[in-house]
């Protein structure tokens, strides 16, 4: 049987806080995974895990076929704008209005936060991307940060 393509969004109806699945052939809503307090500022999917933040200021990784909320990733002060999951490595990289870039590993749920970069940019952080060797970041004070786990870099 062959797998059906699936769509996300974040639900507004007074307020965006509700991620819903959608069919893409038949426009049919599948499931919907419910747990933000505020509206959803980023989302990512992968086959089987979606990953939202919002600016309740928390991360939630969601399984997608139970829409069960798996782990919430706390550390930002403000909403979280952008995000970016690698489902190989277990880590989430995220960035927000409080003008931090994060880094997680969703292996640790204790402690899944491994590292906080403050002082890179001066405004909200709109969107990040990340490999094993390093982060790029780009903010509303029009610069973009290469990051380097070591040492950083800014364009």
């Amino acid at each position: 049987k062959r797998k059906r393509p699936s769509l996300l969004s974040s639900f507004c109806d007074v307020i965006c806080k509700k991620v819903q699945i959608w069919d893409m052939e038949s426009g049919q809503q599948l499931r919907a995974c419910n747990g933000h307090m505020k509206e959803i500022g980023a989302l990512q999917m992968d086959t089987s895990t979606i990953c939202s933040g919002s600016a309740d200021t928390t991360i939630k990784i969601w399984d997608m076929a139970t829409t069960h909320c798996a782990m919430t990733l706390r550390g930002h002060d403000a909403t979280v704008m952008c995000l970016q999951y690698d489902p190989s490595n277990h880590r989430v990289v995220s960035g927000g209005v409080d003008k931090t870039v994060r880094l997680w590993d969703l292996r640790k749920p204790d402690q899944p936060l491994i590292r906080t970069f403050e002082n890179v940019h001066k405004g909200d952080v709109f969107a990040v991307k990340f490999d094993e060797d390093r982060i790029v970041s780009g903010s509303a004070d029009g610069k973009i940060s290469v990051l380097n786990f070591n040492h950083r870099r800014h364009c």
